[in-house]
């Protein structure tokens, strides 16, 4: 990428914009994108291209985006649902807050993969269950949480042992499902 490559992609004129204060704006943005979209993989996977072409044309410019601090970041799930569940919430909310904290475009690209991965990870437990929904519904983790709650009352605690069919009124988690159903597109 050349120097005039790299100015048209961030959109800078030829040496009015200061590179610092386009990369913080633009780092700052990328954070927004990332907390506030919902999870799909081509989505992401696409941002996450455009982030890295970015980083490239910041470097072109002459700011060195090669250092940050990368926490480990790693999960297991079981077979328990709300186990899964606590789990998935709490590794989620992590990564969100070290997303939210980066100061570089590398923390910002490795822990929005690991974002990904996780959701990925999380979707693949329930994508053996087709359920149907009959309205588009905002879904709020706390009304997820109550449904997983009702079905370890009735001792139906692994996936194995849930049957969607058999639980139509669980209107949350069964929109959940739905949701993690397109996580992968």
């Amino acid at each position: 990428m050349t120097l005039e490559e790299a100015r048209a992609y961030l959109s800078l004129s030829a040496e009015i914009d200061c590179v610092q204060d386009t990369y913080d704006e633009y780092l700052f943005d990328q954070k927004l994108f990332f907390r506030n979209k919902p999870v799909i993989k081509s989505v992401f996977l696409k941002q996450i291209s455009k982030i890295e072409i970015a980083r490239q044309a910041f470097e072109v410019l002459g700011l060195d985006c090669s250092f940050g601090n990368l926490n480990e970041i790693s999960w297991e799930f079981t077979t328990n649902m709300l186990s899964n569940f606590h789990r998935f919430y709490e590794k989620k909310n992590s990564i969100l807050q070290l997303i939210f904290n980066s100061r570089e475009l590398n923390e910002l690209l490795n822990y929005s993969q690991k974002l990904l991965e996780l959701e990925i990870s999380y979707a693949s437990l329930w994508s053996n269950f087709d359920v149907k929904i009959e309205k588009k519904m905002t879904i709020d983790p706390m009304d997820v949480l109550a449904d997983l709650k009702k079905l370890e009352t009735k001792n139906i605690e692994n996936y194995t042992d849930y049957k969607p069919e058999e639980h139509e009124d669980l209107i949350h988690l069964n929109a959940e499902i739905v949701r993690l159903s397109i996580v992968n597109h």
